[in-house]
């Protein structure tokens, strides 16, 4: 999720056998959302966004298939090299309570 003075929006990425969907969400504030050309150039952004994530997932996806190729596995709720100081933070937050 991405909150702005002016709009929110939200990409929702559904993995798939053969690759992903990825589900975009806007909401522009309501006195903003006549300007035609603002609307656009939001909806302009979040292309690109969008296709900066398909580039990430798929090779996300070549990276793991290449890896079970030669017997490895990297799956799991952490990818390591990208990922690992999301399992100390999520872990500070147990210990916390």
């Amino acid at each position: 999720m991405e909150i702005y003075t002016c709009f929110i929006t939200t990409t929702v990425i559904i993995p798939d056998v053969n690759g992903c969907v990825l589900h975009d969400e806007i909401w522009v504030r309501p006195d903003l959302s006549k300007d035609l050309e603002f609307v656009n150039s939001i909806l302009e952004l979040c292309r690109e966004i969008e296709s900066e994530d398909a580039k990430l997932v798929m090779a996300t996806r070549k990276g793991r298939e290449a890896l079970l190729a030669m017997g490895l596995d990297d799956s799991g709720p952490y990818q390591q090299t990208m990922e690992l100081r999301n399992q100390h933070f999520h872990q500070w937050l147990l210990n916390r309570g």
